[in-house]
């Protein structure tokens, strides 16, 4: 059984709103991140590629006690 520091749980909002209501009610309901989607696929692809970059080299979790 995992202590309750560690269950981990990222809620990541990727939408094409940029409206200051839906940006506050997103992390009000407890999301981690909120992303504006671009609408042409080059930069849309860039946005994907910033995620891989940030969660295999960016981002550190516990080594210990994870799982």
């Amino acid at each position: 059984l995992l202590a309750p520091f560690y269950i981990i749980t990222i809620l990541i909002i990727l939408t094409t709103s940029s409206r200051k209501e839906d940006i506050v009610k997103s992390y009000g309901l407890g999301a981690s991140y909120y992303i504006k989607k671009p609408l042409d696929f080059l930069h849309f692809y860039e946005v994907l590629q910033g995620f891989e970059v940030y969660w295999s080299v960016v981002s550190e979790i516990p080594k210990d006690n994870i799982l």
